[in-house]
């Protein structure tokens, strides 16, 4: 029967067990252990490798219910393995990458921060443009000339952005990581992701530095979070 892996953590045998959700479908989830580490697992049903809301939501409540009492490599939906032999086969041919992840994300939650990125610091942005079918080749430069302004203002508005952004939240986090979106998310612009690795100790700090910076800028932002680490472990896939 093959099995879905939701993620990896130290092996901890006993209590643990017992904090363990309905994984996907309602299935029972299980950590199946090998030297040291342990993979939360459940039996997959046929045509369970195709995301649904709720094949999702169970998904990320197994990993979030683990991430409480643990420190996790929390793997995307869908890796599945033909059997519980393989997945003890992953545990011991990838231990040492798994323990290193582990070690770097050990009492850590992400936050994840999106901010608009709105024209706010006084940069004309161009509007790209493409020449109409049958255009000439002027009209063609000119619109790959709009569209790489566009791009160089795109650029200068997240790197502003993220800039404030960590300047506002400096020393509560260990890691920070940046994603900009490759498409408008809204006619208002793109949206710049950051997302920051933060000791627990740290998150109603970090939270209180967030609302601090929200008054004193007037762009658009949300933050969300505590989640498990999926942007810092390398968004492990079963190979």
């Amino acid at each position: 029967m093959k099995h879905l892996v939701y993620c990896v953590l130290r092996d901890a045998r006993g209590p643990m067990r017992c904090i363990l959700p309905a994984g996907v479908e309602g299935a029972q989830v299980l950590l199946v252990a090998e030297g040291g580490l342990a993979a939360a697992c459940s039996v997959a049903p046929d045509g369970c490798a195709t995301p649904t809301v709720p094949r999702a939501t169970a998904y990320a409540r197994v990993v979030a219910a683990l991430h409480k009492v643990a420190a996790v490599v929390p793997f995307r939906y869908g890796n599945l393995l033909e059997n519980r032999e393989q997945v003890l086969g992953l545990l011991r041919v990838r231990r040492a990458e798994f323990l290193q992840s582990l070690e770097e994300v050990e009492g850590c939650d992400e936050m994840g921060l999106r901010i608009l990125l709105e024209d706010r610091a006084g940069l004309a942005c161009a509007q790209p443009a493409c020449a109409a079918p049958g255009g000439t080749g002027r009209e063609f430069l000119e619109g790959r000339r709009a569209h790489y302004a566009a791009e160089e203002c795109d650029e200068a508005l997240a790197a502003h952005a993220a800039a404030e952004a960590r300047g506002a939240l400096e020393g509560l986090a260990v890691k920070c990581r940046a994603q900009r979106s490759s498409a408008p998310a809204s006619p208002l612009g793109r949206v710049l992701s950051l997302f920051f690795l933060v000791r627990r100790e740290n998150v109603e700090r970090f939270r209180e530095a967030f609302g601090q910076l929200q008054q004193e800028t007037s762009a658009k932002m949300l933050l969300t979070g505590p989640w498990p680490p999926y942007n810092f472990v390398g968004s492990p896939v079963v190979r």
